[in-house]
C-alpha cells in the first residue's frame, strides 16, 4: 500500500504487548489446524476442499471449517458474504478461523456483513479476513458491516465503495460500518493494512464500542464525507486510529466532511496523516457531545494535516481534562491575506462549559497559521509549541510565555518556506506548499514535512513533554549545539529530525556473532547457538522476535522441529543485552517441504451383477496438497478407469473374481491397493437398443422472427429419454423437447440435437439459416412525441423517450448533440446544466429496430438565474490621524451584470465615490481617533453582497 513506504508503525508497543497477553490467557488446546481451497471459478462443493479438488462456495467452508483452520481462496467473485451466530468461530487469537487470499489470487466479495442476531451468545468470533477485495456494487449501502461482533481482524484487503459523480444518486453510503443493533459491546476489532476507498463515509462506529478497537496503518481516500467517523454510545473504551493517510475528499451534492470526525473521548489518535481532505476540518470533535464534562482522555500525537479544504486545519470542540495535544504539525492553507491571517486557522480550541482548562496539555506542536482558543486557559500547559500567529486576545495568552509566536502584525511567510528552511522540502514542496490556491491537486507531501538541519524546530522542548517516538517511530535524539543548550530536548511537530528507528544504546566493544541464514526440511529439527562477547565480561541475555509456532530460546540455543504445514521463510530478530546496550540480528530460517507420499482410503470388495452396472470411486488426499493422478491395473475387459472412478457392466460370460491393483501418485511418492470385484452370473439382460432421433431437416428463419419446433424420439424398450443441444446460437434455447430462437444476426448456424435413454443416444446435426430483414419493407420505428424542454441553470432536467416498432421487433436509442454534464442511459435523459449553459440546445434523438432508424429533433431552452455579485474582501484598515486613508471597494458579477457600489456609515469628514468600482477617502482630525464601522455594498440591482470594514484610527 502506499504508506507503508512511510514506515509507520502505528500502533504503540504497549498495546500490542496487553492484547498479546490476553490472547495468551485466552489460547485453548485444539486439534491441529486445517488448510482447505476455495475457487469460486471451477470449485466444486462435492469436493474436499483440497487443493486439488476445492469447493466454490464460502457456504460450504462455513459449514465445515473448525477452529485454527485456513480457508484459501482462489481468485473469482464470491457475490455477497454474510457470518451469523450459527457460523462456527475461533476459540482465541492463536486459534482463529482465517479466510484468506491464495497466493497470487484476489478473491472478490460484493459485500462482507459480520452479524450476531439477537441470540445471548456472547459475540466472540476470532475470525480473520486477510487478502480480500471486498467491492460493493450498485446500491450497496454497506460494503463491510460489523454489528454486534467481537475478535475480527480484517487484513491486508481492498475495500472500495460505488462512488457516483455529483448529482447522481447512489454513492455507497460506508466502507466500513460498526453497529450494535442487539446492544452488544463491539471489542477487538482490528482494521489493519487495508485500502478503504470510494463511499460517503470510509469507516462509522456507532453502538456500543468497548475495548481493544483499532484502526492503523490503512489507506483511505476518495470519500464524499468524512474518513474515520467515530460516533458511538457515549461510555466506549479506548479507541484507537494510529497510522493512518486519509486523502482525497471529493464533494458530492455539497455533503460535508472531516478526515477524522470524532464524536467520542477515550480515543488515541497517532501518527496519522491528513491531507487534501476535509471541507469541514482535517481533524474535528463536535460539540455539544459532551456539554458540560468535554472530551476526555484524549490523545492526538505525531500526526500531520495539511491541504485542508476548510478554513480550518483542525478543531477541537468541548475539549475536556487529560486532553493531551503533542507533537502535531497542523498546516493552514495560505490565502494571500497580509499579518496574521496569511495562513488559514492550524488550530481552533473551544472549552467545554464549565471547563477551565487545567485539563488541556498542548506541547511541542508546529501551527503553521492561526491558532484559536475561544475562552481563558491560563491554567493549561501550553509550553514549546512553535505557532505562526494568534487570532482573539484575552488572559488565555498568559500561558503561551513559552512559546514561539512567529508574527503578530506583518506578514512573515518566509519563516516555514522555501524548502530547508524550517522543513526538509524538496521540488514538489516548493511546487505546491504554502501557495496561494484553493485546493491542491493530491501532492504527496508527507516526507517534505520532515525538519530541516538548523530548523528553529529543532531540540526546544523538554524530553519529558513530548511523545516516546515520532511518526515514523523513530527515536527521540538531542542535535549538539542546535536548539536549547544541554541534552534530554526533542523536537516540535511530528517528526524528529536525526531520530533512528531504535533507542537501544550501542557499545562498540560489545559484539553478536553473525548467525547467517538456516535451513532445516519440515519434521527435522534444527538447533543453533548465539554467541555474543561483552569485553567487560558482563552476564549477555538473549531474546527473539517473531519466532515461529513451536520454535523455543533457552538462553543462547535455539530450537525448532517445523510440522509440515510450516514449510516456507521466517524471518526471526535475536537480540543480546548486556544490561547497558544491546545488538540485533534478523535470521532467515528457510524450510523446505517434505514430501509425504498420498493417503488412500480403503476399498471394500466390490459385487457385481452381469449386465448391471458398477461404478465406484476411488478416494485419496495428498498431506502437502500436491496434484494427484490416478491410474489401474489389471482392469477387466470392458471396464475403464477415469480419472478416480470405476466403471464397468460385466456380460453374462464374464462371471468370476477379478483383482485390480490402483495406484494414486503425487509425483514423486504413491499408494497402491488391490481391491477383489466378484461377478455372479445373474440373469441375462437384453441388450439395449439405442433410441432414435425423429427426422428435424433444415431450417430457415428471417431475423426478428422467431423459429420454434419440438424434438420427437422412440425407445425400442420404452426407457425414459432426455434431450440436449450442442453449439446452441446465442439466445436460443432448449426446454424439454422444445427448440426456440430469436435470431439478431443473419448467416448459417449448425446445431447438434441429441436423445438419450441414459446409455444409449441418437442425434442429428441442423443447418439453421437466419436470413436478413429487407430494409425496402422493413418499417421504421415511430417516436411518441417528446416535445421541447425548459429548465433553469442547476436545476435538474429528466424525461424518457420512447418509440415502437411496426414489426415488434426490439428498440434501442442512441442521442447527438449531447450537452456537457447531461447524460443519456438506454431511453432516459438526465441534466442539471451549470450556470454558465443558459441558452438554447438542440438535441436529436434515434431510435433504430437494427435495420432503419427513425429521428426526433428537440430544443431545450436553459433559462438564466441570477447569482450575486461578490464583493472582494477589504479587511480591517488603520491611518493616524491628520493622514489620508484611501480604500478601494471592488468586485464582480458573476453573470457578468452591471454593478454599483454603495458605502453606509461614512465618518464625518469621509467621501466615497462610486464608479465602475467605489473609492473611500478620508483623511480623519485630530479629534477623530477611535474605532470605526463602514459597510461597503455592492449590487446587480437584485441581489447584494457587502463587507463591514473596521477603521481604527490612531492617535498622533
Amino acid at each position: 500500500m502506499k504508506y507503508q513506504r512511510k514506515s509507520i508503525k502505528g500502533i504503540s508497543v504497549s498495546l500490542k504487548v496487553a492484547l498479546l497477553a490476553i490472547a495468551a490467557l485466552l489460547m485453548p488446546t485444539v486439534a491441529e489446524a486445517a488448510t482447505y481451497y476455495v475457487d469460486a471459478v471451477s470449485g466444486s462443493d462435492s469436493g474436499n476442499g483440497s487443493s486439488t479438488s476445492p469447493w466454490k462456495t464460502i457456504g460450504k467452508a462455513k459449514a465445515t471449517v473448525a477452529a485454527g483452520d485456513t480457508v484459501l481462496l482462489q481468485s473469482g467473485n464470491y457475490g455477497g458474504v454474510s457470518f451469523g451466530n450459527t457460523d462456527r468461530n475461533g476459540l482465541s487469537w492463536t486459534s482463529p478461523i482465517t479466510y484468506k487470499a491464495a497466493s497470487g489470487s484476489n478473491p472478490v466479495f460484493d459485500y462482507l456483513n459480520v452479524a450476531w442476531g439477537s441470540s445471548t451468545t456472547p459475540a466472540k468470533r476470532y475470525l480473520v479476513f486477510d487478502g480480500i477485495s471486498v467491492i460493493a456494487k450498485s446500491g450497496t449501502g454497506r460494503v463491510v458491516s460489523i454489528a454486534d461482533s467481537s475478535f475480527l481482524q480484517f487484513k491486508n484487503m481492498l475495500i472500495q465503495g460505488d462512488f457516483r459523480t455529483r448529482g447522481v444518486a447512489g454513492t455507497t453510503g460506508y466502507c466500513v460500518y460498526f453497529s450494535t443493533p442487539n446492544s452488544k459491546s463491539i471489542n477487538d476489532v482490528w482494521i489493519d493494512n487495508c485500502e478503504i476507498r470510494d463511499a460517503s463515509v470510509g469507516i462509522e462506529l456507532t453502538g456500543t464500542i468497548g475495548n481493544n478497537v483499532v484502526i492503523r496503518n490503512n489507506e483511505l481516500h476518495h470519500f464524499a464525507a468524512s474518513g474515520i467517523k467515530p460516533a458511538t454510545k457515549i461510555g466506549n473504551g479506548t479507541i484507537y486510529i494510529e497510522g493512518n493517510e486519509i486523502y482525497d475528499q471529493d464533494v458530492v451534492d455539497d455533503a460535508h466532511g472531516t478526515g477524522i470526525s470524532i464524536r467520542n473521548d477515550n480515543m488515541v489518535i497517532r501518527g496519522n496523516v491528513i491531507h487534501n481532505y476535509g471541507n469541514t476540518r482535517g481533524i474535528r470533535s463536535y460539540g455539544l457531545i459532551f456539554p458540560t464534562t468535554g472530551y476526555c482522555n484524549m490523545l492526538i500525537e505525531n500526526n500531520l494535516v495539511y491541504d485542508t479544504i476548510n478554513m480550518y486545519s483542525v478543531e477541537f470542540c468541548d475539549v475536556g481534562s487529560n486532553f493531551v495535544i503533542r507533537n502535531n504539525t497542523f498546516v493552514g492553507r495560505p490565502r494571500g491575506r497580509t499579518g496574521c491571517s496569511y495562513y488559514e486557522y492550524a488550530l481552533q480550541i473551544q472549552l467545554a462549559t464549565g471547563v477551565n482548562g487545567s485539563g488541556l496539555k498542548m506541547n511541542n506542536n508546529v501551527f503553521v497559521g492561526a491558532v484559536s482558543v475561544s475562552s481563558s486557559v491560563p491554567s493549561a500547559n501550553i509550553n514549546n509549541n512553535i505557532i505562526y500567529s494568534l487570532i482573539r486576545s484575552g488572559s488565555w495568552i498568559s500561558a503561551l510565555t513559552n512559546n514561539k509566536i512567529v508574527t503578530s502584525s506583518a506578514t512573515n511567510s518566509s519563516y516555514f518556506y522555501p524548502s530547508g528552511k524550517f522543513f526538509l522540502g524538496g521540488s514538489e514542496f516548493d511546487n505546491y506548499a504554502f501557495k496561494v490556491v484553493t485546493r491542491t491537486t493530491g501532492a504527496d507531501l508527507i516526507d517534505e514535512y520532515q525538519l530541516a538541519s538548523g530548523s528553529p524546530g529543532v531540540d526546544i522542548c523538554p524530553l519529558t513533554t513530548a511523545s516516546a517516538s515520532d511518526m515514523l517511530e523513530a527515536s527521540r535524539v538531542d542535535i549538539a549545539s542546535v536548539g536549547n543548550n544541554g541534552s534530554n530536548y526533542a523536537d516540535a511537530g511530528c517528526y524528529e529530525f536525526g531520530g533512528k528507528p531504535s533507542s537501544e544504546p550501542v557499545d562498540s566493544n560489545f559484539t553478536f556473532v553473525d548467525v547467517g541464514p538456516q535451513s532445516v526440511v519440515e519434521d527435522h529439527a534444527l538447533t543453533f547457538k548465539l554467541s555474543a562477547t561483552d569485553p567487560a565480561g558482563a552476564a549477555v541475555t538473549y531474546t527473539a522476535a517473531n519466532m515461529p509456532s513451536g520454535a523455543t530460546l533457552s538462553g543462547d540455543t535455539f530450537t525448532w522441529t517445523p510440522t509440515y504445514s510450516q514449510s516456507g521463510s521466517y524471518t526471526v530478530t535475536f537480540k543480546a543485552s548486556n544490561g547497558t546496550a544491546t545488538l540485533s540480528q534478523a535470521v532467515t530460517i528457510t524450510v523446505t517441504n517434505a514430501n509425504r507420499a498420498p493417503v488412500m482410503s480403503a476399498i471394500a470388495t466390490q459385487n457385481a451383477t452381469s449386465g448391471s452396472m458398477l461404478s465406484f470411486n476411488v478416494v485419496a488426499s495428498d498431506p502437502d496438497g500436491d496434484a494427484l493422478s490416478y491410474s489401474a491395473t489389471g482392469l477387466p475387459s470392458g471396464a475403464s478407469f477415469t480419472g478416480s472412478t470405476f466403471s464397468w457392466i460385466p456380460t453374462v460370460t464374464q462371471a468370476g473374481s477379478y483383482d485390480v491393483l490402483f495406484t494414486v501418485s503425487d509425483g514423486q511418492l504413491q499408494v497402491s491397493r488391490t481391491v477383489t470385484i466378484v461377478v455372479d452370473g445373474g440373469v441375462v439382460v437384453p441388450v439395449n437398443k439405442a433410441p432414435v432421433l425423429a427426422a428435424i431437416g433444415s431450417k430457415t428463419v428471417q431475423v426478428g422472427n422467431t423459429l420454434s419446433f419440438n424434438l420427437a424420439g422412440t425407445d425400442a424398450e420404452n426407457d425414459t429419454l432426455t434431450y440436449s443441444a450442442s453449439t446452441l446460437p446465442s439466445g436460443a434455447t432448449l426446454s424439454g423437447q422444445t427448440f426456440s430462437w430469436t435470431p439478431t444476426t443473419a448467416g448459417t448456424y449448425s446445431v447438434t440435437f441429441r436423445v438419450s435413454d441414459g446409455q444409449l443416444a441418437d442425434s442429428e446435426t441442423v443447418a439453421i439459416t437466419v436470413t436478413a430483414v429487407s430494409t425496402s419493407t422493413n418499417k421504421p420505428p415511430v417516436f411518441a412525441v417528446i416535445g421541447n424542454k425548459t429548465v433553469k441553470e442547476r436545476d435538474a432536467l429528466q424525461f424518457y423517450v420512447n418509440a415502437t416498432d411496426p414489426e415488434g421487433k426490439a428498440v434501442t436509442y442512441s442521442i447527438k448533440g449531447l450537452p456537457t454534464y447531461a447524460s443519456f442511459t438506454g431511453n432516459k435523459f438526465y441534466w442539471r446544466p451549470t450556470f454558465i449553459q443558459q441558452g438554447t440546445h438542440t438535441v436529436t434523438f434515434t431510435a433504430s429496430d437494427g435495420v432503419t432508424t427513425s429521428s426526433s429533433t428537440i430544443t431545450i431552452t436553459v433559462v438564466n438565474v441570477n447569482q450575486p455579485p461578490r464583493l472582494y474582501d477589504i479587511g480591517s484598515k488603520s491611518v493616524n490621524e491628520a493622514s489620508k486613508l484611501t480604500i478601494y471597494a471592488k468586485g464582480a458579477d458573476p453573470d457578468k451584470t452591471p454593478v454599483t457600489f454603495s458605502a453606509k456609515g461614512l465618518p464625518a469628514g469621509a467621501t466615497f465615490t462610486p464608479g465602475s468600482y467605489g473609492t473611500f477617502t478620508w483623511t480623519p482630525t485630530r479629534l477623530q481617533a477611535g474605532t470605526y464601522y463602514v459597510t461597503f455594498t455592492i449590487s446587480d440591482g437584485l441581489l447584494t453582497d457587502s463587507e463591514t470594514v473596521t477603521i481604527t484610527v490612531r492617535n498622533v
